[in-house]
């Protein structure tokens, strides 16, 4: 190996068309567009892909990627630390969490990338206002306008309006998919992919597919009206399309049945569907635990985190979605070295981000954060700016340039083999 150094229906209504658990709603400002296409007839045939999984909540990365040869690291935390014995080596300094093994194998066949220490300039500890950074990846957070996958999206794809472009499953959907101007599914199941609106969009919902109603109102409200419509027939055909490729997948590998698990079976359905997606979203938590408990629950989401992502790599190994789909893993920020009162461990600062896939350049990038070098408050200091890697993601992934996505050029990582 190389070593390189809640969902509410405010937040549905502002990231596009939503459609989860049971609930969908438009937004009325959608342009509109073509509906679902399979991928023999696509122009995005072949397209490279992104799967996000959001580690929400503050994943504790000390207790990720372990210095386990750092005495400052097992004196800090008694109670939470993992003993070196534990360990599931990297290298003579770090290593794995024991509740990754199977991560922990992608990593040995040089299919994931760990960059350490990411962050940002002057840190904010709050979840929303450290994700109102994250997402829109400027730091006067949602005032600067789309997420960076809508930013992403207008970018690559602006010609293409079709919703399955961009698909969140699960319940956390994430500001970073916000466009302004092209809607977007997400649902929490296949099986809850159903509408349940306000009265005007069940009646728009349920005119949607009638001949003549294009003629219906005229002005402005009937230009909105009609590309609510527009959008509601594109809900009406992919609607069942997502349920039937859900139902008819037969997986390669057993996923686990867990929240992730699901999520990330019904991403490789949607694929192998044909669903013309170039960026999905899905989510783990709640990784915000700061007592007795965290220990226990940080190992159980660690599990879900490992068995959910390495079944889908083993689900697409030796297909060509393999060669076309990387996935890409990130929290909000870290956690404080030293435990708190409640032998647990609070807000920190610096945190890994992690990539995985047959396309991504296996091995260690930046510096894992000084134990001894902390700002005032005992929080690691970062050493790579997160936009280093998602302006990686979006130049040498996509072919997009950054300033089109970001608020600036990043440097970026040798993350990802060259063809």
């Amino acid at each position: 190996m190389k070593t390189k150094q809640m969902i509410d229906r405010r937040g549905v209504l502002q990231s596009g068309l939503a459609l989860m658990g049971g609930a969908a709603m438009l937004p009325v400002a959608c342009a509109t567009g073509a509906g679902a296409r399979t991928r023999e007839g696509s122009s995005l045939a072949g397209a490279k892909r992104l799967v996000l999984v959001e580690l929400f909540g503050g994943n504790d990365g000390l207790e990720t990627v372990i210095p386990y040869e750092e005495d400052i690291y097992h004196n800090n935390r008694p109670t939470t630390r993992i003993p070196k014995k534990e360990v599931l080596p990297i290298d003579d300094y770090r290593g794995f969490h024991p509740a990754m093994p199977n991560l922990r194998r992608a990593w040995d066949e040089g299919r994931m990338a760990i960059v350490e220490g990411c962050g940002y300039p002057v840190p904010v500890l709050s979840h929303f206002k450290s994700f109102e950074i994250w997402h829109p990846c400027r730091e006067i957070g949602r005032a600067s306008g789309d997420g960076w996958v809508g930013r992403l999206r207008a970018e690559a794809w602006g010609d293409d309006d079709r919703t399955e472009t961009v698909v969140h499953i699960g319940s956390h959907l994430p500001y970073s998919l916000h466009s302004s101007d092209h809607a977007m599914l997400a649902f929490e199941a296949p099986e809850s992919y159903l509408f349940i609106g306000n009265e005007r969009d069940e009646s728009a919902y349920a005119e949607a597919g009638k001949p003549g109603m294009d003629r219906e109102t005229s002005g402005g409200a009937g230009r909105v009206l009609e590309r609510l419509r527009r959008k509601l027939r594109d809900a009406q055909e992919t609607s069942p399309r997502v349920i039937e490729a859900a139902r008819r997948y037969e997986p390669r590998v057993e996923y686990p049945r867990d929240e992730l698990g699901r999520s990330m079976r019904v991403v490789a359905a949607m694929i192998e569907a044909g669903f013309d997606t170039s960026v999905f979203s899905v989510a783990l938590g709640n990784f915000d635990t700061h007592g007795p408990a965290q220990k226990v629950k940080h190992r159980e989401l660690l599990a879900s985190w490992d068995g959910a992502v390495s079944a889908f790599l083993a689900d697409i190994a030796g297909t060509q979605t393999e060669e076309d789909t990387i996935v890409l893993a990130y929290s909000e920020f870290g956690r404080r070295l030293a435990e708190n009162a409640s032998n647990g461990t609070d807000h920190g600062a610096a945190g890994p981000m992690f990539l995985f896939g047959k396309p991504v350049e296996g091995g260690l990038y930046g510096a894992h954060p000084s134990l001894t070098d902390l700002d005032s408050d005992g929080n690691l200091k970062h050493n790579t700016d997160f936009r280093s890697v998602i302006g990686t993601v979006v130049q040498d992934w996509f072919g997009v340039e950054q300033a089109a996505v970001l608020p600036r050029e990043f440097p970026t990582l040798p993350l990802l083999r060259k063809a």
